[in-house]
């Protein structure tokens, strides 16, 4: 049973401006927001709709939520915010298109994972290991982020927990994601680690 919080103006209004400065560390240009939860979560009420108005990005709306992954060349968000379930559905669909793939493009992949976790678990990756993972960030990553629409600063999971594994797969694979904790009583964001922080 849905329970009622009431929210007063203000408090959303210090929600967005304390999320407004994590976005702000990514560099604010000209934003574009996918929304596709339900908007009467408060979740993607604030910050899917009310933070976008915020700070003057598009938003586009997806009336069906089985296509998102469909059109997201399409939309090219720069942020993308969702629930731990999404990027689930989104490692299971990118890990069985890697199976699907020669031995070479199999190598590949496990190659850029395996360099991506190294380095951001703080191992110091040799010289040849840089050039290998930038190498591989070009033919590798690239085609992940184009997944996604080729132009995502950061991708944001709230509204439950997500694996650890989950968020090292996606910064191995070149994509920032960003963990946010929340209530319903807070309007909602509590806290989120910074951009450059795993």
């Amino acid at each position: 049973v849905p329970r009622g919080a009431m929210l007063s103006h203000g408090a959303i209004l210090c929600d967005l401006e304390g999320t407004r400065g994590i976005i702000l560390q990514l560099g604010l240009e000209e934003e574009v927001f996918r929304s596709f939860l339900p908007a009467s979560h408060v979740y993607e009420h604030t910050v899917g709709q009310y933070l976008p108005v915020a700070i003057g990005a598009q938003i586009y709306y997806l009336a069906n939520a089985s296509q998102v992954t469909a059109n997201l060349p399409e939309v090219r968000p720069s942020i993308l915010i969702a629930v731990p379930r999404f990027f689930e559905t989104m490692h299971r669909k990118i890990s069985q298109e890697m199976e699907r793939r020669g031995p070479i493009g199999r190598g590949l992949f496990s190659a850029a994972l395996d360099l991506g976790r190294r380095r951001l678990t703080g191992n110091r990756l040799s010289p040849l290991e840089k050039v290998a993972d930038r190498f591989l960030d070009r033919i590798v990553r690239d085609k992940v982020r184009a997944r996604f629409g080729g132009r995502l600063k950061a991708i944001v999971s709230g509204g439950a927990p997500i694996s650890p594994e989950l968020v090292l797969f996606f910064h191995a694979v070149g994509l920032r994601l960003l963990q946010g904790y929340g209530l319903t009583e807070a309007s909602p964001v509590v806290t989120a680690n910074p951009p450059f922080q795993v």
